[in-house]
């Protein structure tokens, strides 16, 4: 992936619309990033970062903070991105989520985070989500490997130089993605746990069944028993003392159910003589009871019998009146025929009634429309050219608006500029000040440096010897020495003040420059301030007189904006009017044309009803002479009486019909029951009950205390038997549970390196290792190059002590002196190298771990400032190797050296009024 073009726009310092051809960098070679510290050069990586991923390359710095605060209201926040990846250039738009000015109206507005895709084809993907999932399958890795691909910042990758194993683990497996390792780990280690959990349980088990064995207390073989119960017998004496117990319950229980069988022989006998007894008992009761029911209910059902042949005699006459019954209905329909054209006929002269009235309102109704519809069109010509008034007066409110902002706008620069000035006043006392300040400091350097000099001669004369030259005449004898004057100050105190001197100068110089430039610009304000005068139409002489004009110019468009807006008032409720009109004026013709309208359908209406008046009054007249009853009522009421007379001779025969059937059925039901009664009492013989209801009685009596004993008896063999299947069974889980635990036992061991003895490694740290040794192996390759051949990481072997995780420690060798020692012993610039070549490294590793996935670009992040000349120049050749196979790499850093070395740049500056701005020098 190369980038081509990035476009910032009110992003993080960046607060125009701010464009990079990155193009012109070139396909290969280092380029420089430069300029002021926090200007944002490091923002360039996170707007690449973001527009790809729509998170930036820090943590610190979320999405949510990229709004430049130095960006107007109405400048969007976004980054557009052009990339080149395989051959094809795609672009992709993005902007966070931030508050904008409303598009209509005062206020802000939340504007919500979006992206758009534009692929080569020029398709578009669109959304976060479609977005953020295209970009990684496009280039085949996600925000955090890009950035540890593409970004080598010298403060993170220290921290891994000097991190231990627990916190490389942390960051390896965010890296590689090795957390399965340790999901692993920690299952073979929860299985294995769970396996010790179920192993005690099936154990516990098995002695709770043991102790569920049952035994009948007087037996030799409780002691035994006992015995098991108290763990004091194998499993293999437990199961042969459960035979002897069964086997012997068993024997036991066949003994019973012989007795059983035959004691239950001996009751069935007793229960049937006693049931023989009991039958012919009853059957001797019923014939005595039946032959007296006979004797009295014969004689009744003669009697039921005539009773009916005398009712029978009416049945001819019943099948008369049933015919003239018939005749008689069918005559009703015509009763009811004449009396719904009586109630029709009286219905269409309501309607009649109706239809009329309803023609006199339509009428009237017409007539008051048409004159309300006059009188509303008289209204709305008045209210002619009421829209055009309102078209013109938004627009003088429009310019009102635009001349009020630009009048408030000069008297807001106006006051700005009067406290300007009066910070001008201060700031140009300040100067003086530190001016005068500098002329005290420099009146008391002459005094003293008066004062040293004329105590040089004493300090000289200090060291003369007679009979030795005088360094300043050259004479040998020196009669009068020069002697030490009091006070004078010596060569150090003299520098102090004159340093203190310079400083104050320089301070006062530096004073002078901001006050001047401070003061240029107040004077260009307020030049700028008179010339927009004539923009808005105001004149003056003297700029006090301007403050004042413009300020009543202001007020007098505030009044003339309330004049305006009463007038706008009241053409907008003008023009509302005359929508009302014109909606009521079409409603009133539209409702005169619906009145004519069912007029004219209620005229043809009454024709047909009139006409269809006149039919049923003769259809009336016409059935009047063929009906014999004047109304359906006396009709029915006759034809009810004839029917009650027909209904009172059925019912007198169908009583004496049931009357004779009760009582033959009755009489039938006796002499069945005294028949079977003597049938019953045929076969009767003498028995002795009380005799055989005690022998009965006897027998049950040993068969329910046998049936008690063969309880007890089924109740322990089953639980006997029960727990001697359950315990082969669980026999059989614990023999596996403890195959399974020496197996998952020794591999969650070995697993989680908890291995008596032995390096505390875990499966997913030893993975890590190879990552690691793979990426040692490639941070020495530019180490080596970067330290003269002096130094070369090595991963540590052995852990500091046994009980501690181990196998991502970190030592250097050094092969000057050829001693292995920590990496913590480094110094400020041997540190950054080593944390350079283990950052390259890693970035070769992931980058190699994704795929082969290639990045054309890349960026280092500050730290060459701790480096001497010649380690600048050993880190210079190394990023320069990273260079081949068409790789950019991008520096970020304002160390002067690089600027000489490195011609292509991209120059970062703050701007003077707030914010930052970027561009490509050097090509």
């Amino acid at each position: 992936m190369r980038p081509l073009k990035l476009r910032m726009s009110a992003f993080g310092p960046y607060s125009g619309e701010t464009t990079l051809d990155l193009d012109r960098l070139g396909e290969t070679g280092l380029y420089l990033i430069t300029g002021d510290t926090g200007a944002g050069k490091s923002t360039i990586f996170d707007a690449i970062t973001f527009a790809l991923f729509g998170e930036t390359a820090t943590a610190e710095r979320s999405a949510q903070m990229l709004r430049s605060k130095y960006a107007d209201d109405s400048t969007p926040t976004e980054v557009e991105l052009t990339f080149a990846y395989d051959g094809k250039v795609y672009t992709v738009l993005r902007n966070p989520a931030y508050l904008r000015k409303k598009r209509g109206g005062s206020g802000m507005t939340p504007q919500p985070a979006d992206a758009k895709l534009t692929y080569p084809d020029g398709n578009l993907k669109t959304g976060l989500r479609d977005v953020n999932r295209a970009v990684i399958d496009i280039l085949g890795i996600d925000r955090e490997q890009f950035t540890k691909i593409a970004m080598i910042a010298q403060g993170d990758f220290q921290k891994l130089l000097f991190a231990d194993t627990n916190t490389r683990k942390e960051i390896f497996t965010k890296l590689f993605h090795t957390g399965k390792y340790a999901q692993l780990q920690q299952r073979l280690k929860e299985e294995a746990a769970k396996l010790g959990r179920e192993y005690d349980l099936v154990k516990n088990q098995r002695s709770q069944y043991i102790s569920g064995i049952l035994c009948p207390e007087d037996e030799v073989m409780a002691l035994k028993l006992d015995d098991a119960k108290e763990g004091k017998a194998s499993l293999e004496e437990v199961m042969a003392l459960l035979d002897s117990i069964l086997k012997r319950d068993e024997e036991e229980q066949g003994l019973n159910i012989s007795e059983e069988t035959r004691l239950n022989e001996l009751l069935q006998s007793a229960v049937a003589r006693i049931s023989k007894a009991g039958a012919w008992s009853s059957n001797e009761k019923i014939l005595a009871e039946t032959e007296a029911e006979l004797a009295v209910k014969t004689p009744e059902k003669e009697t039921a019998q005539n009773l009916l042949a005398e009712a029978r005699k009416a049945e001819p006459e019943i099948e008369r009146m049933k015919a003239e019954i018939a005749v008689r209905t069918g005559e009703l329909a015509g009763y009811r025929t004449r009396e719904e054209l009586s109630g029709r006929a009286g219905k269409i002269v309501a309607d009649l009634k109706v239809k009329y009235e309803a023609l006199e309102a339509w009428k009237a109704e017409k007539k008051e429309c048409e004159s309300s519809s006059k009188e509303k069109k008289d209204r709305l010509d008045q209210l002619e050219g009421a829209e055009t008034q309102v078209i013109r007066l938004d627009s003088e409110l429009d310019r009102n608006a635009e001349l009020q902002e630009k009048a408030g706008g000069w008297i807001s620069s106006y006051e700005d500029l009067e406290k300007e000035k009066i910070k001008l006043i201060r700031r140009k006392k300040d100067v003086d000040d530190i001016r005068f300040e500098a002329k005290k400091q420099n009146l008391l350097f002459e005094v003293r440096n008066q004062a040293y000099l004329d105590d040089q001669a004493g300090v000289l004369a200090a060291d003369l010897l007679e009979d030795e030259e005088c360094p300043v005449c050259g004479s040998k004898h020196h009669p009068k020495l020069a002697e030490r004057l009091k006070g004078a100050p010596t060569k150090a105190e003299l520098d102090s003040v004159k340093r203190e001197r310079d400083r104050l100068y320089e301070e006062a110089q530096a004073a002078a420059e901001s006050y001047g430039k401070a003061a240029a610009r107040a004077k260009e304000k307020e030049e700028g301030l008179l010339s927009a005068l004539d923009e808005m139409g105001v004149s003056s002489d003297a700029q006090e007189d301007a403050y004042h004009a413009v300020s009543r110019h202001h007020s007098l468009l505030k009044e003339a904006e309330e004049t305006i807006r009463a007038q706008l008032k009241k053409a907008k409720e003008e023009v509302g009017l005359r929508e009302k009109l014109s909606e009521e004026i079409s409603k009133i013709s539209e409702r005169i044309e619906t009145i004519s309208r069912l007029s004219s359908e209620t005229e043809k209406e009454t024709s047909s009803l009139e006409a269809e008046r006149k039919e049923v009054e003769r259809q009336i007249r016409e059935m009047d002479g063929k009906l014999r009853f004047p109304t359906l009522r006396e009709a029915e009421e006759d034809l009810a009486r004839e029917n009650s007379a027909r209904e009172a001779m059925e019912k007198k025969i169908r009583d004496a019909e049931e009357a004779y059937d009760s009582l033959n059925e009755f009489v039938t039901s006796l002499t069945a029951r005294r028949n079977a009664a003597l049938d019953g009492l045929k076969e009767k013989e003498d028995i002795d009950i009380e005799e055989v209801t005690a022998q009965k009685t006897e027998v049950a009596e040993k068969i329910a205390a046998l049936s008690e004993r063969q309880d007890d008896l089924h109740h322990r063999l089953e639980t006997n038997r029960n727990i001697r299947s359950q315990l082969k069974e669980k026999e059989t889980v614990i023999d596996a549970l403890e195959k399974k635990i020496r197996m998952i036992g020794s591999l969650s061991s070995t697993a989680n390196g908890s291995i008596n003895g032995k390096d505390k490694i875990m499966l997913e740290t030893f993975v890590q290792m190879t990552y690691f040794d793979r990426i040692i192996r490639k941070a020495n390759t530019r180490l080596l190059v970067m330290t003269g051949d002096q130094y070369e990481l090595v991963r540590r072997k052995e852990a500091e002590n046994k009980g501690s995780q181990s196998g991502l420690d970190l030592d250097v060798i050094d092969h000057y002196n050829g001693s292995e020692r920590s990496v913590k012993s480094l110094s400020g610039g041997e540190t950054f190298k080593a944390s350079l070549a283990l950052a390259l490294g890693l970035s070769d590793e992931i980058q190699s771990s994704a795929g082969g996935i290639k990045l054309d670009t890349m960026f280092v992040d500050e730290g060459f400032g701790s480096l001497d000349e010649n380690s600048l120049q050993q880190a210079y050749e190394a990023l320069a190797g990273l260079t081949e196979g068409n790789r950019l790499v991008g520096i970020i850093s304002h160390v002067s050296e690089l600027k000489e070395k490195i011609d292509r740049q991209i120059v970062v500056t703050k701007e003077k009024t707030g914010g930052s701005k970027a561009q490509i020098s050097g090509i």
